[in-house]
């Protein structure tokens, strides 16, 4: 059997901000047919200058620590709350 993942995001930069200050991630990997993601989309935060800077911040963050894990990870025998 085969399965797809799909995923999808979708930010505004909302009434007050000329530019959008949000900012995503959505990233997966597949091992022997078991899926592991993760998707996040950080909101500038609003009123604060340079909102941008903070949401990128978590996501690089949060790439970084995908990266790191996906390299040891083994899907099939991973215990969720270890992540």
């Amino acid at each position: 059997m085969s399965m797809r993942l799909k995923g999808g995001f979708a930010t505004d930069k909302g009434i007050s901000r000329e530019k959008n200050e949000d900012a995503i991630i959505l990233q997966a990997i597949e091992q022997q047919g078991k899926w592991f993601a993760v998707g996040a989309v950080c909101d500038g935060i609003g009123g604060l200058e340079q909102g941008e800077v903070a949401a990128r911040l978590v996501i690089n963050e949060l790439k970084g620590w995908f990266e790191r894990v996906s390299q040891w990870i083994r899907i099939a025998e991973i215990d969720a709350n270890a992540l």
